[in-house]
């Protein structure tokens, strides 16, 4: 189990704003025009039945957009190594388009895609592996009216599941 050492969180202002990608269920909300953040995790162990810090796990840093969403989120070893890197991007409307896992030499592990109609519905959601291979695809339908009527999701090889 993971716990939370500190995090830098203003508590300014009734509401927080909706940030993409935020683990605010994790973290809690993020206030203010933050432009990146660093959270230092250890590991619990229970002891005489209480949750007490035991050792360093690693540092979790995000960077965020003027919007205020995230574009990346990296792990780090106390030495400043990266273990883990993921990198977000997003259209002009602040949806997410990318989503790509780098391991910590840097290598590929794999990269999520989403496109949309013009007017703003999901089309599909490709999930790929570190070698470019389909892992996943989503496929989304909608009516005239704009609600979503049939999902198809395709596996391994594209094949219909």
């Amino acid at each position: 189990m993971l716990t939370l050492a500190c995090a830098a969180m203003a508590d300014e202002g009734p509401q927080a704003p909706e940030r993409k990608n935020w683990d605010s269920y994790t973290y809690g909300p993020l206030y203010g025009d933050v432009a990146s953040l660093s959270i230092r995790l250890y590991s619990a162990k229970d002891s005489f039945g209480e949750m007490v810090k035991d050792e360093f796990c690693y540092f979790r840093t995000y960077k965020f957009n003027t919007k205020g969403d995230v574009t990346e989120e990296c792990y780090r070893n106390e030495d400043g190594s990266i273990v883990w890197k993921d990198v977000y991007q997003y259209d002009a409307n602040g949806n997410t388009t990318a989503y790509t896992e780098y391991r910590g030499d840097g290598s590929l592990y794999g990269k999520s895609t989403w496109k949309y109609s013009p007017e703003g519905l999901l089309l599909d959601r490709t999930r790929y592996d570190g070698d470019g291979g389909i892992s996943y695809k989503y496929v989304y339908e909608y009516d005239a009216a704009g609600h979503q009527i049939k999902c198809s999701h395709y596996g391994e090889y594209y094949t219909l599941r």
